[in-house]
């Protein structure tokens, strides 16, 4: 199931109709069919809202709806949403012991992995071009490496200052069942590092949307999210494959 539509804050919609996670939250613009409040505690004590937050990923929010004509934007006119749950994604400040931060670790102590591409990749994807080349079918993108230029996430070369970004952005990415794989990202925000929803005109570790390539490669640390469990999303069923082989 893609959640790419959970773009903004959406409505828990109060039917007797079954509830069951996402399939309780809808837009509030399209029916007046909404659970309204005066703070969070007002939604927490709803049935119908606490079975949509049984999904981990998501948490309450008691707050004006946007600029709806049917429903304004005033403080008095607030109702029940889910918002993304802001979690940590900063190594410093998790279980130390978690596969995530031990395979942090293990990403930005490696030597040798995290390196621009050898001279024989130069041109293929994720590489620099060949003499001012890329390989037949690929463009130069804004990271400056060959891409596909029909690929909905770009893609970024490894570095050693970028190393272990792979890792951190695979933590958020399965954090929040993102199937899409684009979606999510570890993001430095007012020096935090937190998981947020991607930006495509952001760089890299910034809240960029991009995938790292190592060597013409994309990083073997990506998992796809298929089948995880949004009602289990959190540090300890994270997942992660292995650290890239050195060239």
């Amino acid at each position: 199931m893609s959640f790419s539509w959970l773009r903004a804050s959406l409505v828990v919609f109060v039917s007797a109709a079954s509830v069951a996670g996402c399939s309780a939250i809808f837009n509030p613009e399209n029916s007046d069919d909404v659970l309204r409040c005066g703070n969070v505690d007002d939604c927490l004590a709803d049935e119908t809202f606490a079975a949509a937050l049984q999904d981990k990923r998501y948490e309450a929010a008691c707050a004006a709806p946007g600029n709806s004509d049917e429903f304004g934007s005033s403080n008095e006119n607030t109702v029940c949403s889910t918002t993304d749950k802001q979690i940590s994604c900063d190594p410093s400040q998790l279980d130390q012991l978690s596969d995530f931060v031990v395979r942090y670790n293990e990403a930005v102590e490696s030597n040798g992995i995290y390196i621009a591409c050898q001279a024989e990749n130069l041109g293929k994807r994720g590489c620099k071009p060949n003499v001012g080349a890329c390989d037949a079918g690929l463009t130069v993108n804004d990271f400056g490496v060959c891409d596909d230029p029909n690929s909905p996430v770009p893609a970024y070369e490894a570095s050693t200052s970028n190393a272990g970004q792979d890792v951190l952005d695979q933590y958020c990415r399965q954090f929040y069942c993102d199937d899409e794989g684009d979606n999510f990202t570890c993001t430095n925000s007012d020096n935090k590092l937190i998981c947020k929803r991607c930006d495509p005109g952001k760089p890299v570790g910034e809240g960029g949307c991009a995938t790292m390539w190592v060597n013409g490669a994309p990083s073997s640390v990506y998992v796809a999210a298929d089948g995880c469990d949004p009602t289990k999303s959190s540090l300890e069923n994270s997942e992660f494959g292995p650290l890239p082989p050195a060239p």
